[in-house]
């Protein structure tokens, strides 16, 4: 039961965000297909990547109310088979590059029965873009959302080696690609975002196929286990050190170059100094506003940018809270007098009587 609610309650959020959902009827008319990517979401014909997988989510034509689904096979089951499926969703699985052709039999809230059958493509990757500076940061290696804003957007210092680095370069990588430098806390999880291309330039879609590699291999851990495929998922180690990602043999992609510190360590180098602004901000019940935290200014012109939009607003704050109190005070005190006044008046005058 809890199962089907949280499935109920994934397809709402997929319905939240329905810019990022990618939706095509079926060859029958039948059935409509739906799956989540941030991909082209107007091109639903991407391939899957071999060996990934993809959720469909099937829904009546016209009403668009979910299916539950009575059976799912595959056609083509060289190029991709059926995982299995549940509810309204059905899992397929890239194995090898080549068209696919799924089958499916679902059946709507009347009890009628819809027959569709569903053509897609699944390839192989070649090119791997990592977008280490978009990256989501959480405190620790749990699921907790409590996160650090834009940590590393703030950390990361995205640039292009020039061609002597790249004569230099001992894998004689594309000049295309970049080196990114990111600095992260022990025991932080991060969602580094990528986007995974074919040989021909097309944007592959699936889960559970992660074409890359850490170097030293045992200095952070690939959570593995997820159905995101927008972004993979790294586990910080407990000890300070520094490591890379890299495309794995037999691709080619940018580079990941990550420093490890201890707690803390982030906030007091001068090159981070936006950090603070955004504690700050915490603080101070506001928001770093977006650009200003993630221009190429200095260091010093960043700090200068970055605070003083929230220095200002508290500053006038307090200076108005101190007038406040100083009018308070003053109304007070003439209240007071004139009270004392009016005592004394009276009792004079009943003294002169």
């Amino acid at each position: 039961m809890r199962f089907y609610l949280m499935l109920v309650l994934f397809a709402a959020a997929l319905v939240a965000t329905g810019c990022d959902l990618n939706r095509h009827t079926g060859e029958h008319g039948q059935i409509v297909f739906e799956y989540y990517s941030l991909e082209d979401h107007t091109n639903f014909n991407k391939p899957i990547i071999e060996g990934g997988r993809v959720e469909l989510f099937l829904y009546e034509v016209g009403d668009e109310a979910p299916l539950d689904v009575i059976a799912a096979t595959s056609l083509a089951p060289d190029t991709a088979v059926v995982d299995g499926h549940v509810a309204n969703l059905v899992v397929v699985h890239g194995l090898a590059p080549g068209r696919a052709r799924f089958e499916v039999r679902a059946v709507d809230e009347d009890g009628e029965v819809h027959v569709d059958t569903l053509a897609m493509r699944v390839d192989r990757a070649r090119t791997i873009r990592m977008y280490g500076d978009d990256a989501s940061v959480f405190n620790g290696a749990s699921d907790s959302s409590d996160t650090h804003i834009a940590m590393a957007k703030l950390a990361a210092e995205t640039h292009l080696m020039d061609e002597e680095d790249w004569e230099d370069d001992e894998d004689d990588e594309d000049e295309d690609d970049a080196v990114q430098r990111l600095t992260f806390e022990t025991g932080d999880r991060v969602e580094i975002p990528w986007t995974r291309y074919s040989a021909t330039g097309e944007p592959l879609i699936g889960y559970g196929a992660y074409p890359i590699a850490i170097d030293p291999p045992n200095a952070a851990k690939l959570h593995d286990r997820l159905t995101d495929d927008d972004a993979f998922t790294l586990f910080m180690p407990e000890e300070p050190q520094t490591f890379e990602v890299v495309p794995a043999a037999g691709y080619e992609g940018d580079r990941l170059v990550i420093e490890v510190v201890e707690e803390d360590i982030v906030e007091e180098t001068a090159e981070h100094i936006d950090r603070l602004g955004t504690k700050l901000a915490q603080r101070l019940g506001m928001r770093a506003p977006r650009e200003l935290r993630l221009d190429n200014q200095s260091p010093h012109e960043r700090s200068t940018s970055t605070l003083a939009p929230l220095i200002e607003p508290a500053a006038d704050a307090h200076l108005n809270g101190l007038l406040h109190l100083l009018a308070l005070w003053l109304i007070t005190g003439l209240l007071g007098a004139l009270a004392v006044w009016r005592k004394f008046a009276r009792a004079d005058a009943g003294f002169r009587q």
